[in-house]
């Protein structure tokens, strides 16, 4: 954390964006380590799954600096970004070996991806953890920060719909409008991996209070399809 928190200090926490970011890196973290205890790693695994969640987003403080956006899709991708962050600037200072040091930049840079590719067993466990970790923290920060989710414009397509209701996370490029982008942060629920991240989202009931933020009857049949999903798990 320490190497983490020296990096952060040369960003301004004037700008909320940054605030946000850094306060979901710990939460995040914590999470890692929620998920691989329940997974019943050893302690070295939640460590590292720990340092996963510290460095996933690493990216977002640059990319926030240079854009003032968390946009991937018009700015920057930030887990590649973060990849090469990690690797340049924190990897040789870890006392890990390389193989542990590639588990974490390959979390890093496939944290974010609609598809993880080009990783063996141990590396997707890591990155499922911090993907797992990620959007249930995300889902805490809409359910739970104004501004940060709200009713947007335009149309839901049938295109989206049908990928909706396939259970399949929606990429950003097929959400041409702001409405899209809400069903695509909904649908995060199909991408999650593991038995305890359901338990957290059911148990703080953020689907239920992001329903209430949106007010708006256009999303209700997107909620009744995770509704009852969700009481399968």
């Amino acid at each position: 954390m320490n190497l983490f928190e020296e990096y952060v200090k040369g960003y301004d926490f004037g700008n909320k964006k940054i605030e946000v970011k850094y306060r979901h890196t710990l939460r995040v973290k914590v999470l890692c380590e929620l998920i691989a205890k329940d997974l019943g790693l050893d302690k070295e695994q939640i460590k590292l799954a720990s340092l996963c969640g510290v460095f996933h987003d690493i990216a977002r403080f640059e990319q926030v600096k240079r854009f003032d956006s968390f946009d991937d899709y018009t700015t920057i991708d930030h887990g590649d970004l973060g990849y090469e962050i990690f690797l340049n600037e924190f990897a040789d200072k870890l006392d890990l070996s390389e193989k542990d040091k590639m588990i974490i930049a390959k979390s890093i840079k496939y944290h974010n991806k609609h598809k993880v590719e080009n990783v063996n067993e141990e590396e997707l466990l890591f990155t499922n953890i911090v993907r797992d970790a990620d959007k249930i923290d995300i889902m805490y920060i809409y359910a739970n920060v104004p501004g940060m989710i709200a009713d947007g414009e335009g149309e839901i397509t049938d295109d989206i719909r049908e990928v909706f209701y396939s259970h399949k996370s929606i990429e950003r490029k097929t959400a041409d409008c702001s409405r899209e982008t809400v069903v695509l942060a909904l649908a995060f629920i199909w991408d999650i991996n593991f038995d305890c991240s359901y338990k957290i989202i059911k148990e703080n009931k953020y689907y239920d209070k992001i329903k209430k933020i949106l007010n708006n009857s256009v999303y209700d049949e997107f909620f009744e399809e995770i509704n009852k999903f969700l009481k399968e798990k």
